[in-house]
């Protein structure tokens, strides 16, 4: 039984452990200033951040690229979505991650969206949403195939 009397499912039992939190603004801001360990880029591979313009009237919008030196033309590619449940997060955090779906031979663009509660729903998903067809726009000069283009993140 739960604390108010419902019962759970037997294989929900275990989450009865998981620690009770709150995100707090403190704990946020917190979190938000923990530095990221800068990370070591493999030969063979770049990772460069460049500012697309955002969707009317939204402000631009920071992407990080990770590439394999001399990608072919018509490349697949990978817009990556950093996990945070849209309160905290930055595409740094998924460097590794994502410079191995680079190594692998495609373009991997990680989206530096805005965050909650600064900017609520849905200034985060039109963030991502606008650098996805950004990055359709911009296929050949990115030398990405825009039929050969998947989505993917952790969490958020």
């Amino acid at each position: 039984m739960c604390d108010d009397g419902a019962v759970l499912h037997p294989d929900l039992k275990a989450a009865r452990f998981i620690p009770r939190f709150s995100w707090t603004p403190p704990l946020v801001r917190f979190i938000r200033r923990l530095p990221m360990p800068p990370t070591r880029v493999p030969g063979g591979l770049s990772v460069t951040n460049r500012t697309i313009p955002g969707s009317d009237g939204a402000p631009d919008v920071r992407v990080r690229l990770y590439r394999p030196l001399g990608l072919p033309p018509a490349a697949p590619a990978l817009l990556w979505l950093h996990g945070g449940g849209h309160l905290i997060g930055k595409p740094e955090q998924d460097d590794r991650t994502c410079l191995e779906f680079a190594r692998r031979g495609m373009t991997v663009v990680s989206v530096d969206y805005r965050l909650a509660p600064e900017h609520p729903f849905p200034a985060a998903h039109d963030d991502c949403y606008h650098a996805l067809c950004w990055i359709h726009a911009e296929a050949p000069a990115l030398r990405i195939a825009p039929d050969r283009l998947a989505v993917m993140g952790s969490s958020a």
